[in-house]
């Protein structure tokens, strides 16, 4: 859920001269606050390139924050989700399978895959966004179902449950790109993205 009430967001200044600051705090770059039902995400910075509205198109100073939330919303939660693929893969390749374990971490993912999944919605009013938008979206679909998939076969078999958290595995090599798509578009208006560990290709 992303929050807009009366936080310093919602009075925001954001031209192409002040960028898109805190009022209250003029070092602070205004974002926006997500909620996932249990943490609240605050995307803010005091250094490094300030993205103003102008940067990103004929938006909205609202949009443009909004949006610029997103995407480093997205980035970090990215970041987090493919950290699990090295434990997971550990636990598919292991003489015995730990059930318990993988359950835990894909608890831990299925909430972060929720939670960028709601912040999807805040690149609605950037239209340079639109295709890392419906990318992100499918993504996180696509890794929602299997999860879903990989927790229900936990009550069933330790293969099918093994079988389903492998394909999870699989499908989180697809940040490594999407990251990537994410980074040019932020370049693209200046805003800074959090980096993220990205694990390396299998040779």
């Amino acid at each position: 859920m992303l929050l807009t009430t009366n936080t310093w967001f919602s009075h925001a200044r954001a031209d192409a001269s002040s960028g898109l600051r805190d009022p209250s705090d003029p070092s602070r770059v205004v974002t926006a606050l997500f909620s996932d039902g249990t943490t609240v995400f605050a995307a803010t910075a005091s250094n490094g390139p300030i993205a103003t509205a102008a940067a990103f198109g004929p938006v909205t100073p609202i949009a443009a924050a909004e949006g610029a939330a997103a995407l480093r919303g997205t980035t970090t939660l990215n970041g987090r989700l493919v950290a699990e693929a090295g434990p997971l893969a550990r636990a598919v390749a292991a003489k015995s399978f730990p059930v318990s374990d993988v359950v835990k971490v894909l608890r831990r993912m299925s909430a972060d895959t929720r939670a960028a999944a709601a912040m999807v919605k805040a690149l609605d009013g950037w239209p340079a966004a639109g295709t890392q938008q419906a990318a992100l979206a499918a993504f996180y679909a696509e890794l929602g179902s299997e999860i879903d998939g990989a927790l229900a076969a936990s009550s069933r078999s330790v293969a099918a449950y093994k079988t389903a958290t492998r394909q999870v595995v699989a499908t989180l090599a697809k940040v490594a790109e999407l990251d990537a798509a994410s980074r040019s578009l932020a370049a693209d208006v200046g805003l800074s993205l959090p980096v993220i560990v990205l694990p390396e290709a299998a040779p």
